[in-house]
């Protein structure tokens, strides 16, 4: 278990982090831990980085997530790791990566928490035509009437992620 709460700062550009924050909570029922640093058009690009690291000062544990590895939220958000051994930096935050860190934040400490979710955002990202193959091409009608999307969806072998203890439809997970 983890000793000291780790916080999770979103250093992204503009409406971004408020909206991976929201639709993670869609998925988690949680988002305490979270803070949104967003920069946006027209803001002086030292002052949120001295917005940025007063926050990374307040925790003794932070993992910071980047929207893009060659943006200026990355470059300046760097500056928090200097002399700060418990403060890591992600970059190419998505959705995947943001459930995983909310879910597992209390349990990790936070150089496992971002090497685990370095890992989820590079599995959650794919060029499916490559995993599906002939599965997304239509088969011939076996003249059994489905549901639409019902056959589609058992051919890909995929499985919709949870929400909050609910499937998509409302029922409740079986454990």
């Amino acid at each position: 278990m983890n000793q000291a709460a780790v916080q999770i700062i979103l250093a992204v550009h503009g409406n971004l982090g408020q909206a991976l924050k929201e639709s993670c909570y869609y998925f988690t029922g949680d988002s305490e831990h979270v803070k949104v640093c967003s920069l946006n058009e027209g803001e002086e690009i030292h002052e949120w980085e001295r917005k940025l690291l007063s926050w990374v000062d307040s925790c003794p544990q932070t993992l910071i997530l980047t929207d893009m590895l060659k943006a200026s939220t990355t470059v300046h958000a760097s500056q928090a790791l200097r002399g700060r051994p418990d403060v890591e930096l992600v970059t190419g935050v998505n959705l995947a990566m943001m459930v995983k860190a909310v879910q597992m934040v209390s349990v990790w400490d936070v150089h496992r928490l971002a090497r685990s979710i370095q890992e989820t955002g590079k599995e959650d990202i794919l060029y499916l035509r490559d995993k599906l193959g002939d599965a997304v091409e239509p088969e011939e009608n076996s003249g059994i009437p489905e549901e639409p999307g019902t056959d589609y969806r058992r051919r890909m072998r995929l499985e919709a992620v949870p929400v909050r203890g609910l499937c998509r439809d409302g029922a409740e997970l079986k454990s």
